[in-house]
């Protein structure tokens, strides 16, 4: 009993430190841009801090700036713009490419009574800042990767879901399709040297992936299984800047346009929209199958359910007759049945869990301690590896609550003289809770 008191609070103890250490980062560079009593001044004093970064980039193409080709993939939103206006302005060559993953016509709106996603709004922001800081698109339309999504995106998640798990497709985007197809495009049809993103992360000298400077906007998360070679032609530029205090200011100062400079985070998974609902969506493509939500008490039936694939473990259970929280903890995919406990129950938790498809970016340290990320909001907690042929075994100093399989497992290891920390790779987890 004593031994897990202290191993329970040597778990709490190395996630407070980390977390301590990236939040005192943060602030640090927040007070150094403060100390300056004028926004011209705070704006010239990131644009001095840049012009550094610009000229590790111009050192390692090994030519002046203005012969570096960066292809900037541009969104419409704030983030890659200012990704776009800060390398112009430091006199990078700058064209814009725009992607287009998802084909409008394979939407059925009919279904939700909801506008789909459409391209036309977000196009046109993008035309609308590469007008305003004077660079050009590859093309006058956006590059088609529908393909490419569909195959190795949408095809493999819709494959997943019907098995019960959950999938996360933005790193399998990122894997197949940012940092593959389109770089692949990129350098080859557009003699590119490297593509840019609006990402938060960063790439060090030896090529590794680090935790972005903003540790409330850090994605290195979905960058997990990118294949390593990608990185060498890929630049982060926003991975030591803070969003709030330094991206969110330059957009007002390169006067992009107001629907841009002014948009939220784009939230959700990607190919089903801002305005519709999972599950509407997902029923496009699974038909619904009801069946039984169970105690995982006394095993007694407490409500229905439209389908396996449209829950994932943690998510809150909503049945009459229950007005406690009680939340989705098991799936028996062969006999179409969930299970549902109260909040505080042992079933949520889980301190052994298997992975699969263990993509390493950089191999772990020996001498290091090991952190894992079980999802992307969640904190890295030291954790133990051990290979089992094609599975790896991730035991944890602590159990965590609502392990989902499908979801992404990234590995963590502390960085010399840095609190960002270096990403090392991920696979998918495959959980004790689904049977």
């Amino acid at each position: 009993m004593e031994w897990h008191i202290i191993e329970n609070l040597r778990t709490t103890f190395l996630v407070v430190t980390n977390m301590l250490k990236q939040r005192i980062a943060t602030v640090l560079t927040r007070c150094r841009y403060r100390r300056y009593s004028t926004e011209t001044k705070a704006i010239q004093t990131i644009h001095d801090e840049f012009d550094k970064y610009a000229q590790h980039l111009e050192n390692r193409a090994g030519r002046k700036r203005s012969h570096v080709n960066i292809i900037v993939g541009m969104s419409g939103g704030v983030d890659s713009s200012v990704t776009a206006a800060l390398l112009k302005d430091h006199g990078f060559n700058v064209r814009g490419l725009m992607m287009q993953n998802w084909d409008e016509e394979d939407d059925d709106c009919s279904i939700t009574g909801t506008n789909c996603p459409t391209l036309s709004q977000d196009w046109f922001d993008v035309k609308s800042v590469c007008d305003s800081i004077g660079v050009s698109h590859v093309k006058d339309h956006p590059v088609r990767f529908v393909q490419e999504y569909w195959n190795n995106v949408f095809a493999k998640s819709l494959e997943q879901y019907e098995r019960g798990l959950t999938p996360n497709p933005d790193l399998l985007c990122n894997e197949f399709v940012k940092f593959d197809a389109m770089l692949n495009l990129a350098r080859d049809g557009y003699n590119a040297d490297y593509i840019a993103t609006g990402h938060y992360a960063q790439i060090d000298a030896q090529t590794r992936l680090q935790q972005a400077v903003d540790g409330t906007k850090d994605q290195s998360y979905f960058l997990a299984f990118v294949n390593k070679p990608a990185f060498q032609h890929t630049v982060f530029p926003l991975g030591g800047l803070l969003k709030k205090e330094h991206v969110r200011p330059l957009a007002k100062y390169y006067k992009l346009p107001e629907q841009v400079a002014t948009k939220r985070d784009s939230v959700g998974i990607c190919f089903v929209g801002k305005q519709r609902k999972f599950s509407d969506f997902l029923s496009q493509f699974i038909h619904k199958k009801r069946g039984n939500i169970i105690s995982i008490l006394d095993g007694s039936v407490v409500g229905k359910h439209d389908g396996i694939s449209f829950y994932t473990i943690g998510e809150r259970a909503k049945f009459d007759g229950k007005f406690d929280k009680w939340y989705i903890c098991r799936k028996d995919v062969k006999n179409n049945i969930l299970y549902a406990c109260p909040a505080d129950h042992e079933s949520l938790l889980s301190s052994t869990f298997f992975i699969t498809n263990c993509k390493w970016i950089t191999e772990p340290s020996p001498q290091k301690q090991l952190f894992v990320k079980v999802r992307y909001r969640s904190p890295a907690v030291p954790c133990r590896v051990k290979v089992q042929g094609d599975m790896v075994q991730v035991t944890l100093d602590a159990p965590l609550k609502a392990i989902t399989s499908g979801q992404a497992a990234v590995f963590y290891e502390p960085y010399e003289n840095s609190e960002q920390m270096i990403c090392l790779g991920g696979g998918v987890i495959i959980a004790n809770e689904l049977t």
